[in-house]
């Protein structure tokens, strides 16, 4: 079931139960895999295979570094926004390897041979181990190393005040619901909704004034959201196209204009302005060649054309 059929479908306390329902029952079952594999892999299975499993860990590592490297070599050719060699190191050091090796070899053929069954459960449990105790727990202290993590204190606080305004703005809209089935008397429905919309336009204020003061943080904001309309756009020209509602022609140029802002804002440059229009569609120039009154040149265009 997606996010919004999770949104649609139940309320917020069925949300919450299954979510945490499901979210026990992956752990549970983590757990009993790596419990299987304790019962079944003897310590002394791991103390005999321990030159296998010292081999076997750095190839593992090494296999992951010869197919991730040359990929992003290739991938950073023909992308506009390369992705740093730092991030590449954490990407291989990140590869854990848990519940799903050890599930795969836990289900070998009862017919394979005694020995090798065995010896390859002593290397995916030893491999598994090491990347849950050695690189998991080692991490933040790679990425801080490597200075990847660069959350600032204002960036944590404008992910503290977002989360508090969801969150009113969920209780705001459950009330307005209980309120409608008649849950709730129309006076505590006042009280709620004047606590919660008193601490929303706090909170407004508050997020406004951080903007403001971290710009940066801002136009980080403005090229997320850009990024997601940008998205949306295009996937409303696929469904006009496939529902015949536009021409495959027509249809593909407004693709690759909103390509075009893609790649612009990807490489960190927004399409909307404040003052200005932030990027001339190409649908302006067709409907003012057509002689579209409503539709003009910007100023500079037309200067240059002579009009």
């Amino acid at each position: 079931m997606g996010a919004h059929g999770a949104d649609e479908a139940m309320s917020p306390q069925t949300k919450i139960s299954v979510f945490n329902t499901l979210e026990t029952g992956a752990f549970l079952a983590n757990t009993f895999i790596f419990l299987m594999i304790g019962i079944t892999t003897p310590i002394g299975d791991l103390l005999r295979y321990a030159d296998l499993i010292a081999v076997a860990i750095p190839l593992v590592l090494l296999s992951r570094a010869t197919g991730l490297y040359p990929v992003i070599a290739v991938v950073n050719r023909i992308s506009s926004s390369d992705i740093s060699l730092d991030y590449q190191h954490v990407m291989v050091w990140s590869g854990l390897h848990a519940s799903i090796p050890i599930a795969l070899v836990l289900g070998l053929p009862p017919e394979l041979d005694a020995v090798l069954r065995q010896r390859l459960r002593a290397l995916v449990f030893a491999v598994a181990a090491f990347s849950l105790l050695v690189q998991g727990l080692s991490m933040k202290r790679l990425l801080d190393r490597l200075g990847v993590v660069t959350t600032s204190e204002a960036q944590e606080l404008y992910e503290l005040l977002l989360a508090r305004r969801r969150a009113v703005d969920g209780a705001l809209d459950a009330a307005e619901d209980l309120k409608q089935r008649g849950d709730i008397p129309g006076g505590v429905y006042e009280d709620f909704t004047t606590e919660y919309e008193s601490e929303r336009d706090d909170l407004g204020e508050a997020i406004n004034e951080l903007l403001r003061e971290h710009p940066e943080i801002r136009q980080e904001q403005k090229l997320a959201g850009e990024r997601r309309l940008l998205k949306q756009e295009k996937s409303a020209i696929m469904d006009a196209i496939h529902e015949g509602i536009v021409s495959d022609a027509a249809g593909e140029r407004l693709l690759e204009e909103v390509n075009i802002k893609l790649d612009r804002v990807r490489s960190g440059e927004t399409t909307v302005e404040a003052d200005e229009e932030g990027y001339h569609e190409f649908w302006r120039d067709e409907a003012a060649d057509f002689g579209l009154e409503s539709v003009e040149y910007p100023e500079e265009e037309r200067e240059e054309s002579g009009e």
